[in-house]
């Protein structure tokens, strides 16, 4: 990477710097190119394809299984026992 347009595009205005982004974006589309993934982003699409595909069973379980839900549970098995 030129680290000079690099250098000029960090003293642009925040609104110049998206409209640079934008452009820069547009021209990448335009090329009809699929891009290299970095290694996180792999990773990203990794987790979001087995989130994606995670059983429903999976998914309650990862949703339930926090530890509120525990301080939830054990409070209302204690509850119940001293109520018999």
């Amino acid at each position: 990477m030129n680290t000079q347009i690099l250098e000029q595009a960090r003293k642009l205005g925040i609104d110049e710097q998206m409209e640079l982004v934008e452009a820069l974006w547009d021209g990448i589309v335009s090329q009809h190119t699929v891009p290299k993934l970095t290694e996180a982003m792999a990773v990203s699409a990794r987790i979001f394809d087995a989130e994606k595909n995670e059983p429903y069973r999976l998914r309650l379980m990862r949703f339930t299984l926090t530890p509120d839900f525990f301080y939830r549970l054990t409070n209302s098995m204690r509850t119940n026992c001293r109520a018999n």
